[in-house]
């Protein structure tokens, strides 16, 4: 039997190939100028003039963010555009995966200003892998002590800007925080990440120990780049059932205790055995003019690291152990930053003469610095917030990895394993972009001419 096809079948043949052939061309070149941003199927959008009415898509916004958060899937982004969101309450719920998460972005950073005027705190997520990126936090409730407390895992706050929280609040029996990752029963690894955090607390009230900067009472975790000040009771608290927690390149001044203070005690959950904090690591710091001491610990402590932190000009001491733990390589010097206030209004960029400059250790440190300028710039790393950059000195600068796979200045998803990248050609297409009609087409015309293949096989 012959295996030739007719002209007519040859032509339509030809044709189908022709259209599959532009068909993809058109692909190709949807996916080369799709933009790279966030490996997501689905982006959400929040505007002031939106309405929870609408579809949600950046020409027709969604009003609230708490519309969004109960559509959002893993994978999803929610886009918030510039403006005032007052809430008594908002809650988040929603939970990503470990390669897919969902993150609620600003747009703007420190654009998008979430107003808490009703309730005790003014976000509250309970979702896991979750990332919180570039919001101005605050609360005018009489009684608002928390600005973001999240009970979710593996959850991050990035380049926020938490302030004005509590200040004229006091309740012996309840804490406080900027930030309060506060799930000690079942929660871990929650990440603080480049955020600003500053006025929180009643200052110099009988409550003022209570209220913190960034609380975290969870296992693992980094606390890294961020510049805490003004806080009543501690800059950065570790309690409950924090342990092995990286702290690093942080700056705490102005604190009514300690700037930091490396903890662990009360019963985690519902178990009767009290948490010891084991393996924490304290590197790179930078705490100053802090009404007690510098860095200090608390409760139950073990194993801790303390090295290549600045403790200076703190009123009671540099540091308070109650471990047996030491401080290595410890400074006690002035900064130099470009110009300090107490207040928080300054500028805490580090002058080219700064003792601080390749003065830290690449231990855990945070691959980039406040600004995201990778680190190191020069021949060591930095102590504190940022790296001054390559062009500040004529001398060479020589890598070195750093051992911390976070990013405080840019936000990267995790990388997936291989057996989960997306085998569907359509599915790929319209991630993309690609107009329906031409993914529609696409798939047709590939499945006809595949069905023709394996006709012919069998006729073979």
């Amino acid at each position: 039997m012959s295996h030739r096809l007719a002209p007519v079948a040859k032509l339509g043949l030809s044709i189908l190939a022709g259209i599959l052939f532009a068909l993809a061309l058109l692909a190709g070149l949807a996916l080369r100028q799709a933009p790279r941003t966030y490996a997501s199927a689905l982006a959400y959008y929040v505007a002031p003039a939106g309405s929870d009415t609408n579809p949600g898509t950046a020409t027709a916004p969604f009003r609230t963010i708490a519309h969004a958060a109960r559509l959002a899937a893993p994978g999803v982004v929610v886009h918030v555009a510039p403006g005032t969101y007052t809430y008594n309450k908002l809650a988040t719920g929603a939970s990503g995966t470990v390669t897919a998460r969902i993150v609620y972005v600003s747009d703007m950073k420190w654009g998008a200003k979430i107003v808490g005027t009703g309730y005790d705190r003014t976000w509250e997520n309970t979702g896991n892998y979750v990332d919180i990126i570039g919001f101005d936090i605050t609360n005018t409730y009489s009684q608002g002590r928390l600005g973001l407390i999240n009970y979710g895992s593996y959850v991050r706050a990035i380049g926020n800007h938490v302030h004005d929280i509590g200040t004229n609040w006091c309740d012996p029996n309840y804490g406080g925080a900027g930030i309060d990752n506060a799930n000690f029963s079942t929660g871990s690894n929650d990440d603080v990440i480049g955020n600003v955090i500053d006025h929180v607390g009643p200052m110099g009230d009988s409550c003022a120990d209570q209220v913190q900067g960034i609380y975290h009472s969870v296992a693992g975790g980094y606390i890294v780049n961020n510049i805490v000040n003004n806080i009543s009771g501690f800059g950065i608290h570790l309690w409950h059932a924090a342990s092995n927690v990286v702290i690093a390149n942080n700056l705490a001044f102005g604190c009514g205790q300690a700037g930091i203070i490396v903890a662990a005690g009360d019963s985690p959950g519902q178990t009767t055995q009290y948490a010891v904090n084991r393996g924490t690591i304290v590197v790179n710091n930078i705490a100053m003019d802090n009404q007690r001491y510098g860095i200090r610990e608390y409760g139950n402590v073990s194993g801790a690291t303390y090295a290549f932190n600045d403790v200076y000009r703190n009123s009671v001491g540099a540091y308070y152990f109650v471990g047996g733990d030491t401080a290595t390589h410890g400074l006690a010097v002035d900064p130099l930053f470009v110009n300090f206030q107490l207040n928080g209004s300054g500028d805490y960029d580090l002058q080219p003469s700064s003792p601080l400059i390749d003065a830290g250790t690449g231990m855990d440190a945070p691959s980039t610095d406040f600004d995201g300028n990778a680190r190191p710039q020069r021949n060591g790393f930095d102590v504190g917030p940022y790296e001054i950059a390559s062009s500040d000195s004529s001398a060479l600068p020589i890598p070195a990895p750093a051992t911390a796979a976070v990013s405080a200045g840019t936000v990267t998803q995790s990388s997936r394993d291989a057996k989960t990248f997306d085998t569907d050609f359509a599915a790929l297409l319209s991630k993309a972009s690609v107009p329906l009609i031409v993914v529609t087409l696409l798939a047709t015309g590939s499945g006809a001419l595949a069905w023709h293949l394996r006709q012919r096989r069998k006729r073979w």
